[in-house]
């Protein structure tokens, strides 16, 4: 069952994909810090330290990511699919 565009839920859902994508540089660039601390610290800080950190971040964004990457009109998960055009829940248009 196929829902007619909700002008507020394709709005939200434009933000919802925004956050998420948002959240998917910020772990990149957590795994990058990582990677490139391999050899050691970096700015003097220890390999340790960076590792945690980057895994923080990693583990942040994912939990935010299930958190987010709901559908706006039933609240159900919207997958792993980058860009859905409707909700394979409810059915509700995501996208015009």
């Amino acid at each position: 069952m196929i829902q007619r565009a909700d002008p507020r839920v394709i709005e939200e859902f434009k933000k919802r994909r925004s956050r998420r994508r948002t959240c998917v540089i910020i772990a990149v660039v957590g795994i990058c810090l990582s990677v490139s601390a391999a050899g050691g610290g970096i700015a003097g800080m220890p390999r340790e330290f960076v590792d945690t950190v980057a895994f923080g971040l990693v583990v942040g964004v994912v939990l935010f990511s299930f958190v987010n990457w709901r559908c706006p009109a039933c609240d159900g998960y919207l997958g792993k699919g980058a860009s859905p055009k409707f909700c394979r829940k409810c059915g509700t248009q995501l996208q015009s």
